[in-house]
């Protein structure tokens, strides 16, 4: 334990007896709270005892209750409880490979970043910029609602799913929702005026997919507009079940009067039912082929056949009197 250090005087010209600062103390370690000594003792660590270069340096402030306190002012870590610059620019930064943390895990105060009219910007330098991807729960809040406040979120040319430019993902069974419950706004989805592609559930799922659109219990209007847009070139084109296989298409089947139109009165206008078959509330069915029909395809009494190869006026319409049984219909010409 090092002891109080005695003041230290000598003979003068100006001064009989003038004191004399210490000459600072050189030891292979740090000084403690038991070395008393005068205040503003310098106390120099060049090594350790093991002769690893160390560079420590300490002045003594205080001694408090019998207690040395000595403040760090070498180039190790040293605590604040306060740091002003001023006047800036401020530099936080490392040498060589070294790490720069703010803050630590058991922090329970606020770390505020506050930004004047110079901007704030985080440049990755062509890294990886991490916010929040530790393992622990954390909740991320990015821009505010305040009236005035715009967030844009950019990305490069990556394209493709999974190296996409802007990738928006949860854990498998999370949810993604954009929009709250009391927006009011418009939520805009490709705008591009060079003709992009939107895709929407295009993946190739291996389990049942369900995509709904306005499909809530609304409790007033709900208007969906498909291709509605007056084009000045090209054309249109809606394309529902187009695919090999088999599918099923509703329209209407809800259990309400509905209102459904199908073409317009236009000159020109044409609405084709490609299918051989059409089904009629009855049920009757309306049947199509070349020739005189088959008594299997009579299923109701009034289901109607047209044969598109008829000779003779009797031989063009044919009406079911019974299940499998078929009478031709004589038309006028």
């Amino acid at each position: 334990m090092a002891t109080a250090q005695p003041i230290v005087v000598g003979y003068g010209l100006s001064q009989p007896l003038p004191l004399i600062f210490p000459v600072p103390i050189v030891a292979k370690r740090a000084p403690t709270g038991a070395d008393l000594k005068q205040i503003g003792q310098l106390w120099i660590q060049p090594t350790n005892t093991a002769g690893t270069a160390v560079n420590g340096a300490w002045v003594l402030t205080s001694i408090i209750n019998n207690t040395a306190n000595w403040e760090n002012i070498g180039g190790a870590a040293g605590v604040f409880t306060s740091l002003t610059v001023n006047p800036g620019p401020t530099n936080l930064s490392t040498v060589g490979n070294g790490a720069v943390t703010i803050g630590n895990a058991t922090n329970t105060g606020a770390i505020t970043m506050s930004v004047g009219t110079g901007n704030f910007a985080v440049n990755g330098n062509g890294n990886t910029i991490h916010i929040g991807t530790d393992a622990a729960a954390n909740g991320i809040v990015l821009g505010t609602t305040t009236n005035g406040a715009t967030m844009f979120i950019a990305g490069g040319n990556g394209t493709g799913v999974g190296s996409a430019a802007i990738i928006m993902s949860t854990a498998a069974a999370g949810d993604i929702e954009i929009g709250t419950p009391t927006h009011t706004g418009t939520i805009y989805l490709g705008t591009s005026t060079a003709g992009d592609t939107v895709n929407i559930a295009n993946g190739v799922n291996a389990g049942a997919q369900t995509v709904n659109i306005s499909s809530g219990a609304s409790g007033a209007n709900s208007i969906v507009n498909i291709l509605t847009g007056n084009g000045t070139a090209g054309t249109q084109t809606a394309n529902i079940v187009t695919g090999t296989r088999a599918g099923a298409v509703n329209i209407g089947t809800g259990a309400a009067a509905h209102q459904i139109t199908i073409g317009n009165a236009n000159a020109g206008n044409l609405t084709t039912l490609a299918s051989p078959i059409t089904a009629l509330p009855g049920p009757v069915y309306i049947y199509t082929g070349a020739g005189a029909p088959a008594n299997g395809l009579a299923l109701h009494v009034g289901d109607l056949y047209i044969n598109t190869t008829a000779a003779t006026a009797a031989t063009r319409m044919y009406i079911a009197t019974a299940a499998g049984a078929w009478t031709n219909v004589t038309c006028a010409a």
